[in-house]
């Protein structure tokens, strides 16, 4: 009997530590739905409790009948007393590990939030950096059209220089020719007078003609070398936007690896929380409509654990799953058990309370 009792205690201190681990889970976890994959293991949660509730009533009537005999059991009670205030303890110190479980678990999902905010962020900037890298690729190319139209001015203005060097040594021909009649002109005294002034006047307008295209040369040659500053200058540049366009795509590369390892972090982090919390053991249905008969007896058929059972057995167990009864009770039931396979398998077969 000090024994029984002892188990009694015993089973008091672990449903209060798993109903407090329960309930703490509970205010973490978030309800969802029974996935089919998990239906074996509700089972086995079903059976274990239809287990724990014969023992209980096994237990009860211990109970009743020590109660009968308290007075011949006063010492012991002294002595269980005593165990009463150390279970007070040990759930005093399952409360606080409960407690500090908790506060782990939300500083955990704290870290987490705040690793997804700044992976969001780091993507809002990765997303800039891509858009200004293209600004800088649309800058290049603009740069590189302007070389290439700057380049191509330069080549024109080399040729009409060429051109204006060619007729500059044309009017310096014209001019030494001219220079010449006057000489010659020069002879003939009588006529010397009127082409002399014919020709003063040809050398004036051939001179203003000389220094207008010297003029015009100096323009062109200074427009050249402009252009040549101009086109080098947009080759530095458009070399300063490709390393810049280099640079961006480095940093949104690391960007890229940085948010890939945060949401990595992220899931591992999830799946530590999901490993952590407690199974909670859900609560048995309610007999539903009924089955089919020709799966109830398919399942049964195929059942583990009802191979030793009678006929009358298995008839009211057909019977009683056929109109729609829970698989556990409908176990206990008809057995005075319920063997966790053949619960397993019931339900694999016709799901529970329909």
């Amino acid at each position: 009997m000090t024994g029984m009792l002892g188990t009694v205690r015993l089973g008091g201190i672990l449903a209060i530590t798993l109903g407090l681990a329960g309930s703490a889970a509970a205010q973490q976890a978030t309800p969802e739905k029974i996935d089919p994959a998990s239906v074996e293991a509700i089972a086995a949660a079903q059976a274990e409790l239809a287990e724990l509730d014969a023992q209980r009533s096994e237990l009860e009537a211990s109970i009743a009948e020590a109660k009968k005999r308290q007075d011949a059991l006063r010492a012991e009670l002294e002595g269980l007393e005593k165990d009463a205030a150390t279970a007070r303890q040990q759930v005093a110190a399952a409360k606080a590990a409960e407690a500090e479980q908790v506060a782990l678990r939300e500083a955990i999902v704290n870290q987490v939030k705040d690793a997804v905010s700044t992976a969001t962020a780091q993507a809002a900037e990765a997303e800039k950096a891509k858009a200004e890298a293209a600004e800088a690729r649309k800058a290049a190319d603009e740069a590189k059209r302007s070389s290439d139209a700057a380049a191509e001015r330069l080549k024109n203005l080399q040729a009409e220089a060429e051109a204006a060097a060619t007729r500059l040594n044309g009017l310096k021909s014209e001019a030494d020719a001219v220079t010449k009649r006057i000489a010659d002109a020069q002879t003939e005294e009588g006529k010397v007078n009127q082409r002399l002034d014919s020709g003063k006047s040809q050398l004036a307008d051939l001179e203003k003609r000389l220094k207008t295209l010297q003029g015009e040369v100096a323009t062109a040659a200074g427009e050249r070398d402009k252009l040549q500053s101009d086109v080098a200058a947009a080759q530095s540049q458009a070399q300063d936007l490709a390393a810049k366009r280099a640079e961006l795509d480095k940093a949104l590369a690391e960007d890229m690896q940085r948010r890939d390892a945060l949401q990595a972090q992220y899931k591992a982090t999830q799946a530590q929380i999901a490993a952590t919390a407690p199974p909670q053991p859900e609560p048995a249905p309610a007999a539903g409509s009924p089955r089919a008969a020709e799966a109830v007896a398919a399942a049964v058929r195929s059942a583990p654990g009802l191979e030793d059972a009678n006929s009358d057995v298995r008839a009211r167990l057909v019977t009683q799953l056929e109109a729609g009864a829970c698989v556990v009770p409908a176990l206990k039931a008809t057995l005075g058990e319920v063997n966790r396979q053949t619960a397993a398998a019931l339900i694999r077969g016709l799901g529970d309370c329909q």
